[in-house]
């Protein structure tokens, strides 16, 4: 997403994973019980949340098994980059320099600046903070409302100034509704 995003394409499209899509509509046409009941029809329910955690929730143990190999991958990535940062404090500002927000990357934009940030703060990972990075890279740089752990939520508050998501801690998901109802009431036809 963020190579398609810094090769040009639409931010709308770029954030689409055509392969998550394809395999979820081709096993719901596979399915003797599709989303909507009937021969796959494009229904409301197709894509609402509850039937594609029916189809993901039987691939629990390939998703943690895919969560472990993304912290190990970031764990490695933070860890040669501190290294380097360490042994040459300019290092950082040549590789991962600030960036401005820009409309037309949004990802790059969240992404680049939360793993420069995460080469300075972060000594050690967490489990699952590498899924937790690629959530919050595509909440912040795709959506209005995220809903984020207090960690993640700071680290995004830290980013230069810019007009992507509003992000919520665990102890403000009553305001997250609230704000939701009213952005929806808000544009209303």
């Amino acid at each position: 997403m963020v190579k398609r995003e810094a090769n040009g394409e639409d931010p709308q499209s770029a954030c689409t994973d055509e392969t998550f899509v394809k395999r979820y509509l081709v096993s719901q046409m596979r399915s003797s019980t599709p989303a909507c009941g009937k021969a796959l029809e494009l229904c409301d329910s197709l894509f609402h949340l509850g039937a594609i955690l029916d189809w993901v929730g039987p691939q629990r143990e390939s998703i943690s098994k895919s969560s472990v190999e993304w912290d190990e991958m970031l764990s490695n990535m933070m860890s040669a980059a501190r290294k380097k940062w360490k042994r040459d404090p300019t290092w950082l500002d040549k590789t991962f320099p600030c960036k401005l927000f820009d409309a037309t990357r949004q990802a790059n934009f969240v992404y680049y600046n939360l793993l420069r940030m995460m080469t300075i703060e972060t000594k050690v990972l967490k489990k699952g903070d590498g899924m937790d990075f690629c959530h919050t890279v595509i909440a912040c740089a795709f959506s209005g409302f995220a809903a984020l752990d207090t960690q993640w939520k700071r680290r995004v508050e830290s980013l230069p100034p810019n007009p992507l998501a509003r992000i919520y801690s665990p102890l403000e998901l009553d305001q997250m509704v609230t704000d939701m109802e009213s952005w929806i009431k808000d544009h209303a036809t």
